[in-house]
């Protein structure tokens, strides 16, 4: 997340969210996506806030309008867009219609995509395009959405990951942003400002610490909230705490007993969750999360007595009156009651309509609930419930056991999906029945999803329970860095195949992870390349079919002594047919074993890069030697070196019976003394096709030589000759001679 947020490639800050970059264009459409609690309705409301504060969008904006989907739920009768803007301000009726003369001056803040139960992607009723035209909400939110009204307006729209697939069937969106969680420092400072006393703050960022699994998931702020509210007033307790918390389910389940604690007597613990998790699935399957005192009502719930601990109070305005409406604490809260209440029905109903749905299109939003579930038939877990929450039992887990392989079926190219999956068989912590589970889970493909730590940690405990190993495991484009890549490392050798991409990390990491690689009984073909970079090291790995021919790259400023590993790792094991080395010079005594390490391994080699390396007259017969060995070779570059003229002579014999169709020798200090030498070797290369001698030193000496080259070597599509010595009568004659024999159909390019 660090390497993420300081990468100004792929972060943005809140002030630039609608400004135009090298790659995209100003949008007027933006997605704000995160996970449930990472805070996306508190950035809008701060946006708003500092709108309103004349801090930003001054320049962008007169007007900001938030249109809340909880509350656009509620809305039974037709609306225009007027209306829904005049709902929540009534004082700008006088000015409506300049405000909506310059929509292009308009930002319009749909929060809570996934949490929307109308359905936006009905047919249209009639053609109007009026924006005070009265239609049902759905219809008109639809048609600011598709950009039917107020086309030039700007559009922000929140969203859980989950709903991104429904959201992008209908709005065409131009910049989507995710919402990152805390980092190490803001998650001691938020824990700080909640204490406000220096030494409990520290003795509970502490605790936490020690705990990784609890550590990590304290990065979406509302658990962080939640495991600082649990421990508030039970400092003493901390350590006892945080040992109990190794699940989300867990974090969640203290948290209500806390609540209950403070709030119910024990005789009505159990009939209070009963009713509590009755309106909550009633309330996830309508996609429903604001209540009316009717609604609680229904559930036999008093808004004032038992249930005011679990829900916040909402008022409206609504013409002349004032209406009040509820929500449980956080969505999760109203989840997790969900799932208590399907985990305590005996008759397993519940849980089976829940498990069922969730596998059509309409139940995506259901996963959660899900996770939850399989989280309350975990042993630890249903001991802080007991006496009071029902329990969970053998028919519940082989419900759930069953739902597995059906899930991985619908779910299968769904990245965000296929990791919820596994952060469910994790909630349960039972080795028996992830074994089971996994043995229908060959494959794991999150390519393109921002992984955090938890979430690794998720992956490395699923697969440690596979008895037969993954078929492939791809974590690609994932902004993984040091510490995600070593919690993965151990459980790499249980995989056929591997793709794995990260930044920001050390030499020994990398160390690590080629050894258990090298040791890897299976994999038979592998690509690695490694980078320099301003905070580290860039890696990307893979291997058997994720890769298409054996390759190792290693580029910029590395320590020599490092090259010299990966490659003693890797070049014993595999046969590369790719390997580039480049980077700023090698010692002499390095460059000797790094030959002996060539020149003994089973390379069978198309490509060579040996760029930027120093090379000089000391190693010229161990390179000269392994080049012969390379009788496959197609592509060799021995570019930016020292070679001089005696050097390149010898390197050009060792060219004699290969069939290049590039060849490099830019920048190795060239002279006219070895260009006859050049001549002949490159004219009998039958299938030479581009030539690199640029930044040399030949002058109008070698003009002949070349001309020879260029008319002999039928192959030769192009020759750069660039930044040499040539007069301008020299250059001409090379230009003359390109010219001639594009007359004659052969089409050949000569850069001077």
């Amino acid at each position: 997340m660090k390497k993420h947020r300081s990468d100004v490639a792929t972060c943005i800050d809140v002030k630039d969210l609608f400004v135009a970059n090298e790659k995209e264009p100003e949008p007027t459409t933006l997605v704000l996506q995160g996970p449930a609690g990472i805070g996306k309705t508190f950035t809008v409301q701060k946006i708003m806030t500092d709108w309103a504060s004349n801090e930003l969008f001054q320049d962008r904006f007169d007007y900001v309008f938030h249109l809340n989907c909880r509350e656009l739920n509620t809305m039974t009768d037709y609306f225009s867009l007027v209306d829904l803007i005049l709902d929540s301000a009534e004082y700008l009726q006088p000015a409506i219609e300049e405000i909506l003369s310059c929509p292009e001056r308009l930002l319009f803040i749909i929060d809570g995509f996934d949490e929307l139960k109308l359905s936006v992607d009905q047919a249209d009723i009639g053609s109007a395009r009026d924006v005070h035209a009265r239609q049902p909400v759905a219809t008109t939110l639809s048609r600011l959405l598709k950009r039917k009204i107020l086309s030039k307006s700007t559009l922000l729209i929140t969203t859980r990951p989950v709903a991104l697939g429904k959201l992008g069937n209908t709005v065409t969106v131009e910049r989507y942003a995710e919402i990152l969680g805390f980092l190490e420092e803001e998650m001691k400072e938020y824990i700080s400002r909640f204490y406000q006393n220096e030494q409990q703050a520290l003795c509970v960022f502490n605790y936490i610490k020690e705990d990784e699994t609890v550590f990590s998931m304290c990065f979406v702020p509302v658990v962080c909230w939640i495991v600082c509210s649990l421990m508030k007033g039970h400092i003493s307790e901390g350590e006892k705490l945080a040992k109990s918390l190794k699940t989300t389910t867990q974090i969640f389940v203290h948290f209500v007993n806390k609540l209950l604690e403070h709030h119910c007597l024990d005789s009505q613990k159990e009939g209070v969750l009963q009713k509590l998790g009755s309106l909550a699935l009633h309330g996830i399957k309508e996609q429903k999360i604001l209540f009316e005192e009717e609604d609680l009502a229904k559930f036999s719930l008093d808004p004032v007595q038992s249930a005011s601990a679990f829900f916040n109070k909402i008022v409206f305005k609504q013409d002349l009156s004032c209406k009040s409406m509820y929500h449980f604490l956080h969505l999760s809260i109203q989840e997790l009651f969900a799932a208590m209440f399907c985990a305590a029905d005996t008759s397993y109903a519940a849980a089976e309509s829940l498990l069922n749905t969730s596998l059509t299109p309409e139940g995506s939003n259901l996963i959660l609930v899900i996770q939850f579930l399989f989280g309350l038939t975990n042993k630890k877990t249903q001991a802080l419930i007991q006496g009071y929450a029902g329990e969970s039992s053998s028919a519940l887990k082989a419900q759930l056991e069953r739902w597995i392989p059906k899930a991985m079926v619908f779910y299968k190219n769904k990245p965000c999906f296929v990791l919820a999956v596994l952060h469910c068989l994790f909630e349960i912590q039972d080795q028996e029945f992830v074994k089971k589970a996994m043995k229908y889970i060959d494959v794991i493909d999150v390519t393109g999803f921002l992984l955090s730590k938890s979430d690794c940690l998720k992956i490395k405990y699923c697969i440690e329970q596979h008895d037969e190993g993954l078929k492939e495991l791809a974590v690609t484009r994932c902004n993984m860095g040091e510490e995600e890549v070593k919690i993965l490392l151990d459980i790499l050798n249980k995989s056929q195949s591997i793709g794995l991409e990260a930044r920001n990390l050390n030499a020994a990491t990398i160390e690590r992870l080629c050894t258990h690689i090298s040791t890897h009984h299976s994999l038979e073909r592998i690509e690695l390349d490694i980078g320099k970079e301003e905070d580290g090291l860039y890696l990307y790995c893979a291997t058997n079919w994720i890769c298409q021919v054996s390759k190792l790259k290693i580029t910029g400023c590395v320590p020599e002594d490092f090259v010299l590993r990966i490659c003693c790792l890797l070049l014993p094991k595999y046969k590369l047919e790719f390997l580039s080395l480049e980077k700023d010079g090698f010692s002499p005594e390095t460059k000797k074993q790094l030959f002996d390490v060539l020149n003994t391994s089973q390379c069978r080699l198309t490509s060579l890069w040996l760029s930027e390396n120093h090379f000089t007259d000391d190693c010229i017969p161990d390179i000269c030697k392994f080049i012969k060995t390379q009788t496959s070779l197609e592509m060799l570059s021995v570019e930016n070196n020292t070679f001089g003229d005696d050097d390149a002579k010898q390197f050009l014999d060792a060219l004699n019976g290969l069939n290049l169709y590039f060849l490099s020798l830019a920048d190795d200090n060239l002279t006219d003394e070895c260009v006859e030498h050049l001549s002949s070797i490159i004219i009998a290369n039958p299938s030479l096709v581009s030539l690199h001698l640029n930044k040399n030193y030949f002058t109008d000496k070698s003009v002949n030589f070349f001309i020879r080259i260029i008319q002999n070597g039928t192959s030769l599509k192009s020759i750069n000759l660039e930044a040499n010595q040539f007069s301008p009568e020299g250059e001409l004659k090379l230009l003359c001679l390109e010219k001639d024999l594009h007359k004659t159909g052969r089409k050949i390019i000569v850069l001077l």
